[in-house]
């Protein structure tokens, strides 16, 4: 996936994931769907076809079930291709990359934000 596809997918999963958390806010019948099978109502909701999830780990937490902590991949044992060292070299790789890691992180910080606030003004404590 070349750095504008990367990019673009990791704006669209931001999006979506900004969508399934303001239905889940607003629809009950949602919620609990998504907290029992969150690969099939992801699915249909998006129109997707059955199972096209199936091999993607995804996990719904009930914010008051505890805190969610995504860690990035282990990259310790990863190496480069000559494709992508050439790319390094260049820049775009590194920029692409550099990019989408801001981009998730300032993404997880947003996300933790909202739950502290909304957590605050329900009067709960961490």
């Amino acid at each position: 996936m070349d750095a504008a596809a990367s990019a673009a997918f990791e704006e669209r999963l931001h999006e979506v994931k900004s969508e399934i958390a303001q239905r889940t806010a607003q629809d009950s019948d949602f919620r609990a769907a998504l907290l029992a099978n969150p690969g099939s109502t992801i699915e249909e909701e998006y129109g997707l076809e059955s199972g096209a999830l199936a091999d993607v780990n995804i996990q719904v937490v009930d914010e008051a079930g505890g805190i969610v902590i995504p860690i990035p991949q282990d990259m310790s044992e990863m190496e480069l291709t000559d494709e992508q060292l050439d790319q390094v070299a260049g820049g775009a790789f590194f920029t692409a990359t550099l990019t989408a890691a801001v981009i998730t992180a300032s993404a997880s910080v947003l996300t933790t934000g909202a739950v502290v606030a909304q957590r605050t003004r329900a009067g709960r404590r961490w």
